[in-house]
């Protein structure tokens, strides 16, 4: 199994004490060379080949009304794909 990924990211200064930060992800997932076996029910068999493509963005809001302080609002998608164990 492979995983090739992608992320670029900005932050923008738009006032004094408030930034933006956007970024967004690109990721290639691919599932390969795999093989299942188990004793019971009897099974041996080679798997097929998976890939699948997939967009993250992300985009979060920050505001620092004192130095000591920031508040932050963020929204963004993430995809995931299975491990090993779970295939």
């Amino acid at each position: 199994m492979r995983t090739e990924a992608l992320w670029v990211q900005d932050v923008m200064q738009i006032g004094p004490r408030t930034k933006l930060t956007s970024g967004i992800r690109f990721e290639h997932w691919r599932a390969y060379d795999g093989f299942n076996y188990a004793v019971t029910p009897a099974l041996s068999a080679h798997q097929p080949e998976l890939t699948r493509d997939a967009v993250s963005p992300k985009v979060v809001l920050s505001f620092a009304p004192k130095p000591e302080w920031t508040l932050k609002a963020s929204i963004s998608a993430a995809s995931r794909f299975p491990t090993v164990t779970e295939l």
